[in-house]
């Protein structure tokens, strides 16, 4: 087997589509466009992934301060962890903010947006 493919098998679950498929079971309820699907992979994702570090940072702090360990809790660990997650989210991010304006070739010379 290939190596590349077999490191992509075992990180399928960090992938844009393994999250999304969650939203597949909302359309059980509600219905949902694929503006909405848009909107949730290129918005509402990411902001779930830079909320947890967030709250995280800071109840450390707070606990820390509590306890009189009170240390310099500096900012750049945050950003640290921001950046880590931004570099192993990228490609994902990057195809799903480019998917609406892919661009597919006919046979008869014309280009067509793809739809998803």
């Amino acid at each position: 087997a290939d190596p590349f493919q077999v490191l992509l098998d075992i990180f399928s679950f960090i992938s844009l589509d393994a999250i999304l498929s969650s939203v597949d079971a909302i359309n059980c309820v509600a219905r949902v466009t694929p503006e909405v699907e848009y909107l949730i992979g290129s918005l509402i994702v990411p902001l779930f992934f830079t909320i947890g570090p967030i709250l995280a940072h800071f109840n450390v702090v707070y606990m820390m301060r509590r306890a009189g360990k009170a240390k310099s809790f500096g900012l750049h660990l945050l950003w640290k962890t921001l950046g880590l997650f931004s570099l192993i989210f990228f490609i994902s991010l990057c195809s799903s903010f480019l998917e609406p304006f892919r661009c597919n070739r006919h046979p008869s010379g014309l280009r067509t947006l793809q739809s998803s």
